[in-house]
Formats: structure tokens, C-alpha cells, sequence
């Protein structure tokens, strides 16, 4: 009986090592395939057809620990002035125990509607329509990747456009963070982070530091932790409420 065991282990030992191996050889390849002209090509396909508008990229490789880092990503013509599309300088896309962390860096999106009242970039049009929007939706709009996605957005810049391409309301110096936590109860919520540096026009008005902090979850939509915002006419609106300590989920 010994032997047998013996030879069971060597064979689970020989199967462990063959996954390992394998799991190296496509990790490695992976690598050389993310820098490669060719996988940035069809990185820029994928994410065309995904978008539903032409994508270009300019730099992508493998990152630390192992994520996706991709430069420079833009829609077509974005660097017209009064074009609307998006610019992403660096975008990061990692896989953690539980969760997905994507983290974008110096975003700015610029959406434009017709006379139909569609938007352009049509892939933003749920974006677009949060001129005059509230927390809820942003979890509404959120609600469908909230509990498996960490989403870290800094430096962001947001244009609403009119017929002629000028700038009618705006949002400068963006930061917002999305991620799921667990509350000392064990019960899943969700964390919402939001700073805008400057806004203008639409539902914030003419309004500077606005911070925005808040959580949901399946049976509470909206659990306020902190919101202040001042205004150029020098008015402030303050509201902190006491924090419940969370941890975060990986």
C-alpha cells in the first residue's frame, strides 16, 4: 500500500509540475504578445468592436505583478478640438482573487448630442446622460459590474459639447473610485468616491471641490458618508455622517 501511495504521489507531483510549466509558457508568451505590434493590433480591434467606434493604441505590455497596461488610447480624430471621442493616457487591467481592478489615467471623454437626441460616442451615452444626475445613477449605471470590479479613475477631464463643438458644461480634475467592501457584519457593499475639482453648467452649476464619498448594496441604495461642495458664489454645503469601518474585498 505504500508503493501505491508513493506512486500517486509522484504522479500528482509530475501533473503539478506539467500545469506549472504550462501556466509559465503561456504567461511568458502573454508578455512577448502584449508588446508585440501584432497584439497591439488586435488589442485595438477588440476594443473597437467593443466600443463601437475606431480605437487606436499606442503603447501595450504586461505590467507588475501581471496586468495589462495599455498607452495612449484614443478614439479616432480625438485630438481635433471640438471632436467628441475619449483619451485614455494609461489604462490597467489586473486580476485579483475575487475582483477585476481596472485603473484609468488622465481620461478625458467629450460627448456630443444631435438633433435626435443621440450621443456621440454612442458607447457613452449613459455617461453623457449624468449631466444632471445623482449618486443613484451612478449605481444604477454601475449596478451591473459594482460587486466584481474595482474601478479607479484619476485625472479626468468630462466635455459636454453642443451642435457646434463648444464646450457647454463640464467637469475638470476627476478622481472616482468604485470598489466592493465588507462591512463588520459580513454583508457586501459597495464604496462610491467622488471628487471634482471645477464643474460647470449642468446639475453642480458653477461649483469647485466637490467630495463625494457614499455606499450601496442590494437592500440600500444610497448610505451618505460624506458630501461637501463649494460654490464661486462662496456658498459651501457640508454633510459628514459617521463612518462604519469596511473592509475591502480582493
Amino acid at each position: 500500500m505504500r508503493v501505491i501511495a508513493n506512486r500517486r504521489g509522484a504522479r500528482l507531483s509530475a501533473v503539478l509540475l506539467l500545469l506549472g510549466f504550462v501556466a509559465v509558457v503561456v504567461l511568458v508568451t502573454c508578455w512577448f504578445v502584449a508588446r508585440s505590434a501584432g497584439g497591439r493590433k488586435l488589442l485595438a480591434e477588440k476594443l473597437s468592436d467593443r466600443m463601437g467606434v475606431p480605437v487606436t493604441i499606442g503603447e501595450s505590455r504586461i505590467g507588475w505583478p501581471y496586468e495589462l497596461v495599455l498607452r495612449d488610447v484614443a478614439t479616432a480624430d480625438f485630438a481635433v478640438a471640438g471632436t467628441p471621442g475619449f483619451s485614455v493616457g494609461e489604462v490597467r487591467v489586473a486580476r485579483r482573487l475575487y475582483t477585476w481592478q481596472v485603473t484609468l489615467r488622465h481620461v478625458t471623454l467629450r460627448v456630443q448630442q444631435d438633433a435626435a437626441g443621440v450621443w456621440t460616442p454612442l458607447v457613452a451615452a449613459r455617461i453623457a446622460d449624468l449631466r444632471q444626475a445623482a449618486a443613484l445613477d451612478l449605481v444604477r449605471l454601475t449596478e451591473p459590474v459594482r460587486l466584481r470590479l474595482r474601478l479607479d479613475v484619476s485625472d479626468g477631464s468630462l466635455d459636454w459639447l453642443d451642435a457646434e463643438g463648444r464646450v457647454e458644461a463640464s467637469l475638470r480634475d476627476v478622481r472616482f473610485r468604485m470598489e466592493p467592501v465588507e462591512m463588520p457584519e459580513r454583508r457586501p457593499m459597495t464604496y462610491y468616491g467622488l471628487r471634482v475639482y471645477a464643474a460647470s453648467g449642468g446639475a453642480l452649476g458653477n461649483a469647485r471641490d466637490l467630495d463625494w464619498a457614499w455606499l450601496t448594496s442590494d437592500d440600500q441604495s444610497y448610505v451618505e458618508l460624506a458630501r461637501s461642495v463649494r460654490y464661486d458664489s462662496g456658498i459651501e454645503d457640508t454633510n459628514t455622517v459617521s463612518q462604519t469601518e469596511a473592509v475591502d474585498v480582493e
